[in-house]
């Protein structure tokens, strides 16, 4: 199993919104493992290095066009990775602090085109009138300056050597150094180290890791200081609905930081090294 590991720099901090929200702006406290596949994702499709599947899927930009019941579905690129990265993780290395704050936001798009009143009538429809044009939103967002993190990667060769052309290993390397966001547009990462290793991996016994994991691949000691987040798996589009899963985030969310915990395995696990073992679903 190929494990990649990089060490970077958040410049200002980063945000990732909470799944299955519009207008709501919250903010989740760390990035889960769908935002690292699209950080790694997002310069492989930019440079057209990843492959289409003939008469299943296509891809336009950073859309994975996936081919459902006769029509296709839209997707987010780093979908093309199901089943090539087995597991993703990122620990931050400093502490942060969640931030919410109000600002003015364009929201008529949350508003309908009834006609129903003489004033939406006149103004074209509900969503033209000026006090729905505009409305103040409570903003979240990661504050972490010059935050330094480590992003994880367990990594099946075969499977990702068929997403990215040739020679995929180059490809990949080159992808990991030219991550330039982890999270929104927003979120600003710059690499400073990128390395490959060979991961080998535990099937039984405890563990010290500072990486989060789904809660179902181990069990956490009530003395453990460690709390827990809703993540989804894969990307989910019109036809294909998203899967939930309760994750463990060693470490504390206020302030918001990693820290290394003891875990009894339940299900697989691949070491990085002592305090840094990611653990998977069976």
């Amino acid at each position: 199993m190929l494990g990649i590991r990089i060490e970077g720099e958040y410049h200002w901090g980063y945000w990732v919104r909470v799944p299955g929200t519009s207008k709501q702006q919250s903010a989740l406290p760390i990035p889960p493992p769908t935002t690292l596949n699209g950080a790694l994702a997002f310069p492989l499709a930019r440079d057209g290095l990843l492959k289409e599947t003939k008469n299943q899927t296509k891809i336009s930009g950073e859309t994975l066009l996936n081919l459902e019941r006769g029509k296709y579905d839209p997707r987010s690129v780093s979908s093309i990775f199901e089943g090539a990265i087995l597991g993703a993780a990122l620990a931050l290395s400093g502490k942060a602090m969640m931030w919410e704050d109000i600002n003015k936001y364009t929201t008529l798009h949350f508003q309908t085109t009834t006609k129903d009143k003489p004033e939406e009538k006149a103004a074209g429809g509900r969503r033209y009138l000026e006090k729905y044009k505009t409305g103040a939103i409570s903003s979240g967002k990661v504050f972490y300056p010059k935050g330094k993190a480590v992003v994880f990667y367990a990594v099946n060769e075969d499977a990702i050597s068929k997403a990215i052309q040739a020679p995929w290993d180059r490809h990949l390397e080159e992808a990991c150094w030219s991550i330039s966001r982890i999270g929104s547009k927003e979120s600003i990462f710059s690499v400073s180290k990128v390395n490959f290793s060979e991961i080998q991996e535990r099937t039984e016994g405890e563990v010290k890791t500072r990486l989060y994991f789904p809660a179902i691949a181990g069990e956490v000691g009530i003395t453990e200081k460690f709390y827990r987040l809703t993540f989804w798996r894969g990307g989910w589009g019109r036809e294909n609905a998203p899967v939930f899963s309760e994750y463990i985030i060693p470490g504390s969310n206020s302030p918001i930081s990693s820290e290394t915990i003891s875990v009894q395995m339940r299900g697989r696990a691949y070491e990085f090294s002592p305090q840094e073992v990611m653990l998977i679903e069976q």
